[in-house]
């Protein structure tokens, strides 16, 4: 089965925007496409109004990585 999601990169890590109907562990392929930039108070505020109708959920902060 194959979907096109969006994530975001933070820290090292993809984060999907969305949850995803995957067994925990599953091995998957992913293609990269950035997006054309936009400016951070323009993403910030599309992320506010995507959590607040409900349409996605903010991830938990990213544990500290060990050095």
């Amino acid at each position: 089965m194959g979907q096109a999601i969006t994530a975001m990169y933070e820290q090292g890590i993809l984060r999907p925007l969305m949850p995803l109907r995957l067994k925990d562990r599953s091995l998957v392929q992913i293609q990269v496409v950035s997006e054309p930039l936009v400016e951070d108070t323009e993403r910030e505020e599309t992320l506010r109004v995507l959590i607040e109708a409900g349409v996605i959920r903010p991830h938990p902060p990213a544990p500290p990585r060990a050095s």
